[in-house]
């Protein structure tokens, strides 16, 4: 019973000393005085039209994205090209073993020689028979036979001529080019692997034009057209809004997801790449808000409040909740009503019941 009258007396002069000691304190800040100030800028809570955004996320794309393939079949001997180099449009990115080819070549002119050999050939015969036929030296089957061989060896010639120029266009097919002027983004061969017929060889996109790809779902179709004006907010550029307008739209929704792709034309994207993530920011529609510099806004624990300057110059601390970020204003969603006065400077030397000095 004694320890315990012991370990009690101890607890009590604690609890004591505390209330005290808190007594004081509010003692204090009651007494503290409560000084006027003066230079403090305000501005005005404003109830405005705002648009209502729906978020989609997606991807940028290049809009012209291309898989070069082999048209022929043989072993890569140069790789001129890394991934992530720029090209200009025609310049040589790998090439492809061509000796067969070149014998092709060299086969379809010894061909197209011959040919041009029997040509001149039949129009010297056909010419002598003529001449021989309008004096009635030759009869009309010699003529129409010596018609028919003239006829078959320009026939020939033609047929060589086309060879050869199969056989250039498959010598063409050896040194892959670049289509346009862009950036290879990924290499599918090396030297020495084996190239043949459809094969992907080398990936490369046109950076000049970049689209953001995303997905909406279909109950916001309506609201969307060709030509409307979004803003994009990609991750990697710490939320940086890149201007941009619906390009192309999917014209029916998917049976599973309820959604349909839209690709947004992005305009003057500075530092964006392909393959980074963002959000299309997307107007659906108006509404009224009220709005106020994000500046104003004062964090008090888990409190969120402004100083409210009334009709008698005083400040007030008013507790309000946020809603969206646009820009640097930041919409009120209880608290204000619009057309009060709030600080945006020296909220550090503000509090309750601070009036402004004359």
């Amino acid at each position: 019973m004694q320890r315990t009258r012991l370990i009690f007396l101890p607890t009590l002069w604690i609890l004591l000393l505390l209330a005290g000691c808190r007594g004081e304190a509010d003692k204090t800040s009651e007494s503290r005085p409560n000084r006027p100030i003066s230079g403090v800028e305000t501005v005005e809570a404003r109830l405005q039209e705002i648009d209502v955004i729906f978020s989609a996320s997606g991807t940028i794309r290049a809009a012209s994205h291309s898989t070069l393939t082999s048209k022929i079949m043989g072993n890569v001997t140069r790789m001129m090209v890394r991934e992530g180099d720029r090209v200009e449009k025609g310049e040589a990115l790998l090439e492809i073993e061509s000796q067969d080819i070149g014998a092709r070549v060299r086969q379809a002119r010894g061909a197209l020689e011959s040919a041009e050999a029997a040509l001149r050939n039949a129009e010297a015969n056909f010419n002598r028979i003529s001449e021989l036929f309008s004096r009635g030296s030759a009869t009309r089957f010699e003529l129409d036979g010596a018609t028919l061989q003239l006829d078959s060896a320009k026939g020939r010639v033609k047929q060589a001529k086309g060879a050869v120029k199969e056989a250039r266009t498959m010598k063409q097919y050896a040194l892959i080019r670049a289509p346009v002027a862009g950036v290879v983004t990924r290499k599918r061969v090396e030297v020495g692997d084996q190239a043949a017929p459809g094969r992907p060889l080398v990936e490369f996109e046109d950076r000049s034009r970049l689209q953001f790809e995303t997905f909406v779902p279909e109950s916001k179709l309506s609201s969307l057209k060709i030509g409307q004006k979004v803003e994009v907010a990609i991750n990697a550029l710490s939320d940086e809004r890149i201007a941009g307008s619906i390009a192309e739209m999917e014209p029916s929704s998917d049976p599973v997801s309820h959604s349909a792709k839209i690709k947004i034309d992005l305009k003057e994207a500075k530092g964006a790449l392909s393959g980074m993530y963002g959000r299309a920011l997307i107007p659906t529609g108006k509404r009224h808000a009220v709005l106020i510099p994000q500046k104003a806004v004062v964090k008090r624990g888990q409190l969120t409040a402004v100083y409210l300057l009334d009709k008698e110059q005083t400040f007030h601390f008013r507790l309000i909740q946020t809603g969206k970020l646009f820009r640097d204003q930041i919409e009120v969603l209880s608290g204000l009503e619009g057309g009060e006065r709030i600080a945006v400077s020296k909220l550090d030397q503000l509090e309750d019941g601070t009036e402004v000095r004359e």
